[in-house]
């Protein structure tokens, strides 16, 4: 299966699991589309790779989402989602095993050794220990916490015309 985008579509959300594949999507569809991206893990982070001011996220956000067009790629402050998926054409949920997400972030972080992630902010290391169990632990909540919130949101009748949802990989 392939993600077909209508000429049409242009303010684009890409939300899923950590390490899911989002980003690289997102610069795909980006590249495809010429549509900006926005990766919000570039926003809301601080250097350490804590979360920052999360006022300073939902202003980015806002202004990001007022353009004619756009790619967020991420989950952000939950109190934006209701927004950001009114104002979207079209919602990919990148929905994976949960194994297959922990092999993902684990693969991630090996290639990260030799070759940083560009969306994060300038001078960001992955590699702590700390960060990492944060990043594994992060995983497991999403998956066991966030995601029925997500799919209950994403069932609803305003939203479920314009849901993609992505449960293997290679389908885009």
């Amino acid at each position: 299966m392939k993600i077909d985008i209508l000429p049409t579509v242009r303010k684009i959300t890409i939300i899923g699991n950590v390490a899911s594949g989002k980003t690289e999507l997102a610069r795909r569809l980006s590249k495809r589309l010429d549509i900006p991206v926005t990766h919000i893990d570039g926003v809301q982070f601080d250097q350490n790779l804590n979360i920052g001011d999360l006022d300073r996220t939902r202003t980015i956000l806002k202004k990001v989402q007022e353009q004619e067009a756009w790619i967020i790629d991420g989950q952000g402050p939950l109190d934006m989602f209701e927004k950001r998926f009114t104002q979207a054409n079209l919602i990919i949920f990148i929905d994976l095993p949960i194994y297959l997400n922990f092999m993902l972030l684990t693969y991630r972080l090996l290639k990260n050794i030799f070759s940083p992630r560009k969306e994060l902010p300038v001078g960001s290391k992955e590699l702590s220990w700390a960060h990492i169990k944060k990043q594994y632990r992060t995983t497991w909540v999403i998956h066991k916490k966030m995601r029925s919130e997500l799919i209950r949101m994403l069932n609803r009748n305003e939203f479920r015309s314009k849901v993609v949802t992505v449960t293997q990989l290679g389908v885009y």
